[in-house]
């Protein structure tokens, strides 16, 4: 990092990925080296030493340090109140930086006054291309992944909507929604919206952020203009199926509440018991040592 004012904030909220969270800042460190940017980690409460690793071997960087975990939104939210970049990068702890184009995306934010959010292109570890582009989420697609439908029927219509899957990820286009991986915008406009919306725990954060972007007359846009590896998931294998099912179920009640007809929530609400049966039984299956693919509440 240099002396200079920085024109980019990089937000990045971990917890207990120590060595993916090193990973991921030493690729910032590698490509960005030249480039005036700031750097803010805030452990949502690690107790695998990945705070200590963060002092110890990143000093330069600004590390905020949370005694519980406060979920995903909230303490991005933190991260950015300390932003002092012309544009923030809200990047999970389980990236790396394989190029430095993101300064390609914003560039682009500067030319095109009425995109308002990026998502970028994100790669698998293999290499792969990454999905991260969808639909807005809909009672039918969602009630597949409450039932466990998606098991049964993967290629249904309504989840072939939802999950965008005729998306071109070569070709810069205006979409519903990115995967909140790795978001980019002006750090202005996401402090004028008072970043994530704090009700939601983890899932549909970044929902409801694209929305309320385009609510305000502006594009979410998907620029293939650089790699990201995304691991993906890292964080959340961590907890146990009934408990991530609960915290899945309560943002998704949440955000149809605020989005969609009352009709579509109460739908949501009365199929939400047999998701919460259906974690119990994976959680059951492996303390037995089972694996049930695909049941988990997690379907990003």
């Amino acid at each position: 990092m240099t002396n200079n004012k920085p024109q980019l904030s990089i937000i990045i909220v971990s917890w207990n990925v120590k060595e993916l969270l090193r990973k991921c800042l030493y690729s910032i460190q590698t490509h960005l080296n030249t480039f005036p940017h700031e750097v803010v980690v805030v452990d949502n409460a690690s107790t695998d030493g990945s705070a200590e690793m963060v002092v110890h071997e990143f000093p330069q960087i600004d590390l905020i340090r949370n005694k519980e975990n406060i979920g995903f939104g909230r303490a991005n939210n933190l991260g950015l109140a300390k932003a002092q970049g012309t544009y923030v990068l809200f990047l999970n702890d389980d990236t790396e930086f394989k190029d430095a184009r993101i300064t390609q995306a914003m560039e682009y934010i500067q030319q095109h006054p009425h995109t308002g959010l990026v998502g970028v292109h994100l790669i698998n570890p293999d290499g792969s291309n990454q999905p991260s582009v969808r639909h807005f989420p809909k009672v039918g697609d969602q009630l597949f992944y409450l039932l466990k439908l998606h098991v049964v029927f993967p290629q249904a219509k309504a989840l072939q909507r939802y999950l965008a899957q005729d998306f071109d990820y070569t070709k810069t286009a205006s979409v519903d929604q990115v995967m909140g991986a790795a978001m980019l915008a002006s750090t202005r406009l996401m402090k004028e919206l008072g970043g994530f919306d704090p009700k939601y725990p983890n899932w549909f954060e970044e929902v409801d952020l694209c929305r309320r972007v385009q609510h305000k007359g502006l594009e979410v846009r998907y620029l293939p203009v650089t790699d990201i590896l995304h691991v993906k998931g890292a964080s959340f294998a961590q907890h146990r199926p009934l408990k991530l099912q609960l915290v899945f179920n309560y943002s998704m009640r949440k955000y149809f509440a605020t989005w969609e007809p009352w009709w579509a929530s109460s739908l949501i609400s009365l199929a939400q018991p047999i998701s919460l049966l259906a974690a119990l039984v994976v959680q059951i299956a492996e303390r037995l040592g089972l694996n049930l693919k695909g049941m988990k509440a997690k379907h990003v």
